[in-house]
């Protein structure tokens, strides 16, 4: 049996396609802190989606330390500023990113990297664009970087943007 250059081309594109799936990103999520960092990396997300034809959705997380309260954890100020805060960060977000890439704009409260992380798998992320300060020495060492542990946790590929 005498293989034809047509079944071996269908035999090498199914191997490729098996071992190197074509790279197909359809949503990117940006965590930002309205820092010009974060405009960076929302820059690069808009060439990701152009490429792509991809959606952007950005995240912004309020970390808060919420004082015991009456025996309950209570996160205090928080709920009579989620409305603004929508809404801070949807105006950011139309000013910079295209409409043709708009996405959701998503605010959460909680431990950022677990809230980057866990909203990334919740809206399917193909990809997250995140920037960072490049902190170094006792500071990082201290305080650590979101964007190494948003790496380290997240459950699709992460792109880090460097100041």
């Amino acid at each position: 049996m005498k293989a034809t250059a047509e079944s071996i081309q269908v035999v090498l594109d199914y191997m490729e396609e098996k071992l190197a799936p074509p790279v197909r990103l359809n949503r990117i999520l940006v965590p930002i802190d309205y820092s010009g960092n974060s405009e960076k990396a929302v820059r690069y997300a808009c060439r990701f989606a152009e490429v792509f034809d991809a959606t952007i959705s950005v995240i912004h997380v309020v970390s808060y330390k919420p004082p015991l309260i009456a025996g309950g954890l209570v996160p205090v100020g928080t709920v009579s500023y989620r409305k603004e805060w929508k809404e801070t960060l949807t105006r950011w977000g139309k000013q910079i990113i295209p409409e043709e890439y708009h996405g959701d704009f998503l605010i959460r409260e909680g431990n950022v990297c677990r809230e980057i992380c866990d909203t990334a798998e919740q809206v399917e992320s193909d990809l997250v664009v995140i920037s960072t300060h490049g902190e170094t020495g006792l500071q990082h060492a201290l305080l650590g970087s979101t964007a190494e542990r948003v790496v380290q946790r997240a459950s699709c590929p992460v792109l880090v943007v460097r100041d």
